[in-house]
């Protein structure tokens, strides 16, 4: 599920994704053998989620967290948890670009909520975790791409494409909502998490 998700299973027709597709993805290759993101561009991510995370954040509880920026293998997570983390932040991102806020944000507390429920992570950890969701909706939504730079790729904010203004139709809103709807419904099967609150 998670390999066709990625590759663009939601707007396999639409501009916007072929865009994203080639941010996300390196090429016809790599779709072929399912893969969602090459470890090269999965560390890219990771690492532009980590530039970003912030040495200190209160959150509302009111409890300040502290992040040694010198130590990022204390505060990042492990691969396969962060790919899992840009699954849902790909979801996030095309519910924004779709305007479907609720969705998003339920998307967003459920992965929270498990994440939390896990009881893996440091406080640290949990606010690296928001952060990787949140640089995915950068790239999905353009605020966000990959750039050549001196010969290498980088993630920039500054070279973006903003506010991409391709609508999104109502099958892509369906689609949307089914993608997030499984999986919202999946958490409140698990044990391991209490499941979503009904508004």
């Amino acid at each position: 599920m998670g390999a066709k998700l990625l590759v663009g299973s939601l707007f396999a027709a639409a501009a916007a994704l072929m865009s994203m597709e080639s941010t996300l993805a390196q090429g016809k290759e790599e779709k072929a053998k399912g893969s969602e993101l090459s470890d090269k561009r999965l560390n890219m991510v990771m690492k532009f989620a980590w530039e970003n995370v912030p040495e200190k954040y209160t959150p509302r509880n009111g409890k300040t967290i502290v992040v040694d920026k010198k130590k990022p293998t204390a505060s990042m997570v492990p691969p396969d948890v962060a790919r899992e983390v840009i699954r849902v932040g790909y979801r996030s991102g095309h519910a924004q670009r779709c305007n479907l806020l609720e969705e998003e944000k339920a998307n967003f507390e459920t992965m929270m909520r498990r994440e939390q429920a896990a009881k893996k992570w440091s406080d640290q950890q949990l606010l690296f975790i928001q952060k990787l969701h949140q640089v995915t909706i950068m790239l999905i939504v353009g605020k966000a791409t990959f750039v050549e730079h001196e010969g290498e790729q980088i993630i920039s904010q500054k070279e973006a494409k903003t506010n991409i203004t391709t609508p999104c139709t109502d099958d892509q809103k369906k689609a949307v909502r089914d993608q997030i709807k499984a999986y919202i419904d999946a958490g409140a099967s698990d044990k391991t998490a209490p499941p979503a609150k009904k508004k």
